[in-house]
């Protein structure tokens, strides 16, 4: 070990230097901040130049073993012990070590030499035992808080009661201690940021957005290069629907903590909810590839991809969600990117189909695919199919939708099912009285495949229910188009007081309309020209 440890010191050494001058404050600010792989070789970038500082030994260790890389900051603390095996820095190191490994005992026996090497008016030692309590893998709030309750007998600071504040963190029930020991360290110190921000932290994750924002503000407004406030911010904009805000604050925050990959997910996240979709794109592609923890992220990827057009990629990015995510996590969601994209490529119609059924399946909610469904197999060519959706579409609805109604009565109409289209005609002019095609389609079921000789009268209501809404209807165009339905009610009418009831004076008047509508009708002049009425 003798050989190999200045060879690992060494190794820990060789790191470029920063162009920025760094101190230890800087360092300690990242650790703060949560920063450690920083924190780390900025202090390596410091020790380049003075390797005897124990102050960046032991910090360096810190930022070791909050990133549960406890052999490095082992060599640390032992490095410290060779520099000046008097300090109580390497045996509260090494102690810390231990808490996080379990061995409570050991640990215990460290701390204890650490306050014996402690001058007697320094509280520092034991704010820092009690931050391996807090801060570790293993924690415990009651030994911390002994810890702290001893570092305050000795002196008190703001430090001390933001670690106290820390401390209560622990509990399940230790938000409002840890408030009123947050306060009181920024009251004792207006711009201890750390505490400001921590403060706002507890607040947020109670709901205070309010006092949660006002607090982020001021910690950005003390230190604008506190890099966790701007995602904190972030998140209440995002919270409150202030994506403007949030956009503004995550970029910031991406830019500072070189895409942070949790941050940049959520950001994504962020850009496809405000319809940014190339932003989203952007974002994911900046994700580690093959890390499972941001699978989830794929589906906003092809999502985004279908937003812009862009089906080819989006089917491969939506095939790969397939591929990485179980089966029981899809969300249905998912299919319906899927099939929409498949549709807009021009691809597997039957696919399409079948992850129609299978979002049915998984969401019952979803039944108005069965329209979707019924237009592809229209397009198809497919009539029946078409009836068997809409006909299912219609029984599942709780409310009857007038455009389902009249597609399948028009299928039924053209497939020469007239019975069940008429009836499905009535229920649509029950639901929707002045959608005048519905009442044409009623007289030509009435006539043509009813009373076609005009012998029993029975389309007689049905044309002159179609007159009046013709005579309503103000749309001039949609008349228009309406003609020879118009001119079969016309014909049919006056044929049947003329024939049937022999009541010329009340038939012929339907016969000099038709002629209006359409001076040219050769029947229809014919069969003026030969009325003799009474």
């Amino acid at each position: 070990m003798k050989k190999v440890f200045p060879i690992l010191i060494s190794l820990l050494l060789i790191v470029p230097v920063f162009a920025n001058a760094q101190t230890l404050q800087d360092a300690k600010k990242k650790i703060d901040m949560q920063q450690y792989d920083k924190a780390a070789k900025a202090i390596q970038s410091l020790l380049a130049s003075d390797p005897t500082n124990i102050d960046l030994y032991f910090n360096l260790g810190k930022s070791y073993w909050l990133m549960k890389n406890y052999d490095s900051a082992a060599i640390c603390y032992n490095k410290i012990e060779t520099l000046n095996p008097n300090s109580p820095l390497s045996f509260i190191g090494k102690g810390t070590i231990l808490i996080q490994q379990k061995n409570s005992k050991e640990a215990q026996i460290n701390f204890d030499k650490a306050v014996k090497f402690t001058k007697a008016k320094d509280a520092s030692t034991n704010l820092l035992i009690a931050e391996a309590y807090i801060y570790g893998v293993i924690s415990s709030t009651e030994e911390a808080l002994n810890w702290l309750a001893k570092a305050k007998e000795i002196k008190s600071s703001p430090e001390l009661f933001m670690l106290m504040g820390d401390a209560y963190q622990l509990k399940f029930d230790g938000g409002g201690p840890a408030a009123t020991n947050y306060e009181i360290a920024t009251d004792q110190d207006p711009k201890y940021t750390s505490a400001w921000f921590k403060l706002a932290i507890l607040n947020s994750r109670s709901k205070n957005v309010k006092d949660a924002e006002t607090q982020l503000l001021k910690v950005k407004e003390l230190d604008p290069a506190y890099i966790p406030v701007y995602k904190e911010l972030g998140d209440i904009y995002y919270s409150t629907n202030r994506i403007k805000q949030f956009n503004e604050m995550y970029e910031k925050y991406l830019e500072l903590s070189d895409n942070d990959p949790v941050a940049l997910a959520k950001y994504a996240a962020g850009q496809y909810a405000a319809h940014q979709f190339q932003k989203c794109i952007d974002a994911i592609k900046k994700l580690p590839k093959n890390d499972p923890s941001f699978n989830w992220t794929i589906s906003l990827l092809a999502y985004s991809y279908y937003e812009l057009d862009n089906c080819i990629d989006g089917v491969v990015a939506m095939k790969r969600v397939f591929e990485i995510i179980p089966a029981d996590k899809l969300d249905s969601t998912d299919y319906q990117y899927y099939y929409k994209l498949l549709l807009k490529c021009g691809g597997d119609t039957a696919l399409a189909i079948k992850t129609m059924r299978k979002i049915m399946e998984m969401d019952p909610s979803q039944y108005e695919l069965h329209r979707d469904i019924a237009k592809l197999y229209q397009k198809m060519g497919k009539t029946q199919l078409e009836i068997a959706e809409y006909d299912t579409l219609i029984k599942k609805s709780p409310k009857p939708n007038t455009q389902d109604l009249f597609m399948l009565a028009y299928e039924l109409f053209y497939d020469g099912k007239y019975g069940k289209s008429d009836t499905l005609f009535k229920k649509f002019i029950e639901l929707d009285t002045t959608y005048l095609p519905a009442y044409g389609f009623r007289v030509m079921i009435s006539i043509y495949h009813g009373d076609s000789l005009v012998t029993t009268g029975e389309g007689k209501d049905a044309c002159l229910q179609y007159l009046v809404k013709y005579e309503a209807e103000k749309d001039s165009a949609l008349k228009k188009r309406q003609k020879n339905n118009t001119l079969l009610a016309l014909k049919y009418l006056g044929t049947y007081y003329v024939k049937v009831k022999n009541d010329c004076p009340k038939g012929r008047p339907y016969f000099m309309q038709a002629l209006k509508l359409d001076p040219e009708d050769a029947e229809v002049k014919e069969i003026v020209s030969g009325l003799t009425c009474n």
